[in-house]
């Protein structure tokens, strides 16, 4: 079984999701003779992304439909259309920094209503969460309301000793010692002093700074302490600071007002599991088992404009962003190392890949940025199970590996 770490979630989720690394897509790949694939999507259609001279300004114009760009885009479609034939369902999005080479919905997101996956469909991104909440927290640090080598007891009062040491930076990479999980994200309901108090006192797993070890009880005290700070809750800060900055409308836990009929319905085993807001919310998103660290809300498009964002210099100056982008603690029996919110390791032909994933054991997403190459892929799916089964049935390479094989390399028949 492939270990699958970085979704985020309880260690017993993560055994039951490390089948979401399986996504495949079809056996054949069409003939393009000597030519990378990249290249010709390069030579397609009119962009839909326009840059300024300098880079660091975006004019995002998104069509109303899924999005099938000659070349590229409907290889990928015929290719990802196969899959979806054997019960795959989800969207996905394929960009570069000034077009849109595939964005599309494949199966149904309601089974029930029979309501189909769109490139607009609402998805629950999971711990791509901790993107934005260490964002954030660089964002406090540029307004001098904190520094990423505060200790936390800086923050929270009666800290126990071996935890009073504790700084920022350790919560951000993952090497606080802090548990993974304190408790289930819905049936558990806590709230933020309890929460605080519950994690104070729980048992370090190693010394602070020792090693790596994922935990999702760090970044939700990295979400209290962005409420702390910034005088403002959680989602408030981030729509302030990170969303509109980036021209993200369609992001968060409450703020966006939801159409519940855009939300996809997540499925393990036939059942079905229902839209994220079907399950246990306080008045302002989740519970602290869950906030800050995970259950963020988005489409592809307004990841799409995260990503470009990151681009230019609207939501961070360089120097900033390359601190945020810097890999920085390595992940034991793993290629890649931690940064603040990032995985940062080499691509399989041996460039710069920055991603996060999230998910439990219904679903999965993925957001994968290609910085050396230019490209951007997102992608999500609402039934991990059956993605497991499409991977048995079609004997397929790993779909996050084959799509690199597709887009990158030459493709012969």
């Amino acid at each position: 079984m492939l270990d699958f770490g970085d979704l985020g979630r309880p260690a017993s989720r993560l055994a039951l999701c490390s089948i979401a690394m399986l996504l495949l897509a079809g056996t054949s790949c069409v003939n393009a003779g000597s030519q990378p694939l990249l290249a010709l999507a390069q030579q397609s259609a009119a962009p839909l992304v326009h840059a300024s001279d300098k880079g660091r300004a975006f004019t995002v114009r998104f069509p109303v439909s899924d999005t099938v760009e000659q070349g590229l885009g409907q290889r990928l479609d015929r290719e990802i259309s196969r899959v979806a034939e054997h019960g795959f369902s989800g969207a996905i999005l394929v960009g570069t920094s000034n077009r849109i080479i595939l964005a599309k919905g494949y199966g149904f997101a309601d089974r029930r209503a029979r309501r189909l996956f769109t490139s607009r469909t609402v998805y629950d991104m999971g711990s791509i969460t901790k993107n934005f909440t260490a964002g954030a927290i660089m964002k406090l640090q540029m307004q001098g309301k904190l520094q990423v080598s505060d200790r936390i007891d800086k923050f929270f009062s009666d800290v126990p000793a071996d935890k009073r040491a504790i700084t920022i930076e350790q919560l951000l990479t993952h090497s606080a010692g802090l548990v993974d999980s304190l408790g289930d994200d819905y049936t558990d309901q806590v709230t933020r002093d309890q929460f605080v108090q519950r994690a104070l006192h729980s048992a370090l797993i190693h010394k602070p700074g020792e090693r790596y070890d994922y935990s999702n009880v760090g970044y939700s005290l990295l979400g209290i302490i962005i409420e702390i700070t910034s005088g403002k809750s959680y989602e408030s800060y981030l729509r302030e600071a990170l969303f509109e900055p980036a021209g993200m409308t369609e992001t968060g836990y409450v703020l966006a007002h939801w159409d519940r009929r855009r939300l996809t319905h997540t499925y393990l085993e036939g059942a079905d599991n229902g839209t994220a807001l079907d399950h246990p919310w306080a008045s302002d998103g989740p519970y602290w088992n869950l906030k800050t660290n995970g259950g963020l809300l988005t489409t592809l498009s307004d990841m799409y404009r995260w990503h470009l964002a990151l681009l230019g210099d609207s939501i961070f100056p360089p120097s900033v962003l390359a601190d945020y982008l810097a890999p920085r603690v390595h992940q034991v029996s793993k290629d890649g190392y931690y940064g603040y919110g990032w995985v940062v390791l080499k691509s399989q032909h041996g460039t710069r890949l920055v991603h996060h994933d999230g998910g439990d054991e219904y679903f999965l997403s993925r957001f994968n940025r290609y910085l050396d190459d230019d490209i951007v892929v997102i992608w999500t799916t609402n039934d991990v199970n059956r993605l497991s089964k499409v991977t048995e049935e079609l004997k397929l390479p790993r779909f996050d590996k084959w799509l690199e094989q597709l887009i990158f390399d030459r493709v012969t028949q």
